[in-house]
């Protein structure tokens, strides 16, 4: 299948072929592939009709069918979408089997059996939805065919009893050849993507080998000395510029540790052991460790516990660490100067609830869809400066998962003064048995 796999590349989008999207390659080369055996079958079934059967003018619509599903390749090359390609040949097969039915003798015609192949091909080339859909579709039209037929509006049949039988094996067997040639043909893509996959999973853990390893030691070098020259440098010049290198330096340092602990995480190499915890005792020990932040923009503290210092199973270190002190930092990051954040720890149903709320800025609807998708950019500057990873959040998510917990968010964006606004997680740990 090798030479049909280059001839259909030469009909696929360049930008798709050189692109990184391995699904959006194999469904444009499926959209392809499907068009081109429609046609072949068409032009098949017109030289059955017309040369075979002498039926010049169902020969003649096969004819018209395959060229019309020629739009599928047309409409591809023009948008780059698969879909509108996919939806092409959908309703052109609907069409072109209902006339054909029609006038081969309705709900007799063994041209029905190529209505399976409709909702099929819709599963493979679009999703689930659209193959109900066209179930729907083709269940309409059958159920169409049999009321014209007991309504003895059937035109006559132009084909005899061993006609329709012949008609019928012909379709059978062309169902199986072409089942076999969409088969192997995807076969032969989901090898070629799996291929592409590994190549990219493999490029992928260098790179987080190189951030981790080649970049955390000169940065750890850059540091040291950043530090060393702050404590003996008085002009006050240098100790601004040698500042901000520090700071850029500590942003990078982040970035790496966040990066290293996430792909442990996935990679089955970082084990998270549960402990019973209190959680009072984890947001307090945190919070001390957030002092110095929460004086610097003047910030109001307020923690609550509503439990009997319940216990729930947790790892101590990355609760306090990666949970209750990525969501502290990030309360404090987007408040304003004299601002209140809360904690509230309280019991639920099987379980207990931390809440870290803050009446800072706030998120917009879009970002906050995909606060925790580590695909699309959500890190944002706070409100003086503090800079961000966009990878904060995610972790989080992550080990709170871990825990066996579930993570909520819940924001409101700042639009003008007055407004209800700001942003509260809620962390929600099942209490150790």
């Amino acid at each position: 299948m090798q030479w049909y796999s280059n001839f259909v590349d030469k009909i696929i989008l360049k930008s798709t072929l050189e692109g990184s999207d391995p699904y959006q390659l194999q469904k444009d080369r499926q959209v392809v592939s499907f068009t081109i055996v429609i046609v072949i079958v068409h032009l098949y079934f017109m030289g059955v009709y017309k040369l075979y059967f002498g039926v010049p003018y169902l020969g003649e619509f096969a004819l018209t069918s395959g060229l019309v599903s020629l739009l599928s390749l047309y409409s591809y090359r023009i948008t780059g979408d698969y879909r509108y390609g996919a939806w092409i040949i959908m309703v052109t097969g609907s069409i072109d089997l209902f006339f054909l039915s029609i006038f081969s003798g309705g709900g007799a015609s063994p041209l029905i059996l190529w209505y399976m192949i409709i909702p099929f091909s819709a599963g493979i080339l679009l999703d689930s939805k659209a193959a109900y859909l066209n179930s729907l579709i083709c269940i309409s039209l059958c159920l169409m065919i049999y009321l014209v037929e007991s309504q003895g509006m059937l035109p006559a049949d132009v084909f005899t009893r061993e006609q329709s039988i012949l008609i019928g094996k012909v379709s059978l067997i062309s169902m199986l050849v072409t089942g076999v040639i969409l088969t192997s043909f995807n076969r032969v893509q989901v090898e070629s993507v799996m291929s592409l996959l590994k190549k990219q999973k493999l490029a992928e853990q260098e790179l987080i080998r190189v951030l981790v390893h080649d970049v955390s030691n000169p940065l750890m070098i850059i540091q040291t000395h950043t530090k060393k020259l702050l404590s003996v440098v008085e002009k006050e010049e240098y100790c601004s510029s040698i500042a901000r290198i520090e700071k850029g330096s500590n942003v990078i340092t982040e970035i790496v540790t966040h990066i290293r602990d996430m792909k442990a995480m996935e990679d089955g190499k970082k084990k998270i052991v549960l402990t019973e915890v209190v959680p009072m005792e984890i947001v307090e020990n945190t919070a001390d460790s957030y002092i110095e932040k929460l004086h610097i923009k003047e910030l109001d503290l307020c923690i609550s516990n509503h439990t009997s210092n319940e216990k729930v199973m947790a790892n101590p270190g990355s609760f306090s660490n990666q949970v209750i002190g990525n969501l502290l930092s990030n309360a404090i990051k987007f408040s304003h100067l004299k601002g209140k954040i809360w904690i509230d720890i309280s019991c639920e149903e099987g379980g207990v609830c931390i809440s870290v709320r803050d009446e800072g800025v706030g998120m917009p609807k879009e970002l906050l869809e995909n606060l925790f998708d580590l695909d699309k950019p959500t890190s944002r500057t706070g409100t003086n400066g503090e800079s961000g990873t966009g990878f904060g959040m995610p972790l989080v998510k992550k080990y709170v998962e871990s825990f066996g917990g579930e993570l909520e968010v819940h924001s409101f964006e700042e639009v003008q003064e007055g407004d209800r606004h700001g942003t509260e997680f809620i962390v929600h740990l099942k209490l150790a048995s």
